[in-house]
């Protein structure tokens, strides 16, 4: 399943439990705010990061997970 940036803002707007399906956006670059989300789960994705960015996205994921 695919969720757009504008389903995403509908949900939320409506004042929907806060999670992401899936973006549009690297794992390198997630666009959340630090020490904001309880659990990161990437299904079937994480092979798709480039060798070279695999370790930004690790410090990505947990830089945005809650302490």
């Amino acid at each position: 399943m695919h969720v757009t940036s504008a389903q995403i803002g509908v949900a939320r707007a409506n004042q929907l439990p806060q999670f992401t399906l899936s973006a549009d956006f690297g794992a390198e670059a997630i666009p959340l705010p630090d020490n904001s989300v309880d659990i990161v789960m990437m299904f079937k994705s994480l092979h798709h990061v480039p060798g070279a960015l695999l370790g930004d996205a690790m410090r990505e994921i947990r830089a945005i997970l809650r302490n």
